[in-house]
């Protein structure tokens, strides 16, 4: 039982990350209409198009958080995702196709869109675009090898 309450802990340390990056994405957004002095409503549109980013991103995490939280704190949901991460043929899928790098990759460049957004647009739907495009080779990458391991 010590290995799923390690690994309880660890659940919880990424909800907790989780968390932090939606109060921080919302206090961004919050802050940046406060600064360039837009409303939400009757803003321009790239500030419209920034805003639903925004609220994608943040809709997706506390998505996530939730079925995250609900599987830690169940027994039988702990032990399934304990699993499916300790799960051999996965970690050997995840190493050979990238999945062990491409999200820290994928989340730096999110985080530099985030910042040129208010400079640039188009730097912004460059490399948001570039982030996607990871992500997408990545899983065609998961699924390649998942059929062929």
């Amino acid at each position: 039982m010590r290995k799923y309450e390690d690994f309880k802990r660890d659940l919880s340390r990424r909800l907790f990350y989780m968390a932090f990056m939606v109060f921080a994405m919302v206090a961004v957004l919050i802050l940046a209409s406060f600064v360039f002095d837009v409303s939400v409503v009757d803003g321009p549109i790239p500030f419209d198009y920034i805003f639903g980013f925004f609220v994608g991103i943040i809709l997706g995490l506390l998505f996530l958080g939730v079925l995250t939280y609900r599987k830690a704190f169940s027994d039988r949901g702990l032990r399934e995702l304990y699993i499916s991460a300790k799960d051999e043929r996965n970690v050997y899928i995840k190493m050979k196709s990238g999945l062990n790098v491409i999200p820290f990759l994928s989340v730096g460049l999110l985080f530099l869109s985030l910042i040129f957004v208010f400079i640039n647009f188009w730097v912004f739907l460059t490399l948001a675009l570039v982030g996607l495009g990871q992500v997408l080779v990545a899983l065609v990458l998961f699924w390649y090898w998942s059929r062929r391991v």
